[in-house]
Formats: structure tokens, C-alpha cells, sequence
């Protein structure tokens, strides 16, 4: 974290706009299971294993459905 390199965490640049995505998603009624599983392949990427995001995410995307 740095606010010389304006990063809101630990994690890369690009990893929070993909999670700043993420976030968005699972708010949004239009998104669907394509697009999900299309930005779950892009978080696969950008995160470890162990982020604590995944918790999030899993628990939305499984009642969505969007992970079958």
C-alpha cells in the first residue's frame, strides 16, 4: 500500500479494477452467468488462493448460480 503509487491495498492495479468489477457485478441484476464466469477467469489471474475476496465472491456467485 502506497499512496505515492495511489494503491488502495497490496494488491496490483490491476487486480483492484478487476475487483472494483467484481463488486459491481454482484450487485447487478443484468450480469450474467457468462460474464460471471468470464471475470471469475480474470480474478483466477489476479488473485492468490488465500485472499480473503474469494469468501465473498464464492458465497454471491453460488447463490447466483453463476459457477455451475
Amino acid at each position: 500500500m502506497s499512496k505515492a503509487f495511489d494503491l488502495k491495498s497490496g494488491r496490483s492495479l490491476e487486480a483492484e479494477k478487476a475487483l472494483e468489477e467484481a463488486a459491481f457485478a454482484m450487485s447487478d441484476p443484468s450480469f450474467n452467468k457468462e460474464q460471471a464466469q468470464q471475470l471469475h477467469q480474470k480474478l483466477l489471474g489476479l488473485l492468490g488462493d488465500t485472499d480473503p475476496f474469494w469468501v465473498r465472491w464464492r458465497f454471491v456467485a453460488d447463490k447466483k448460480g453463476w459457477l455451475e
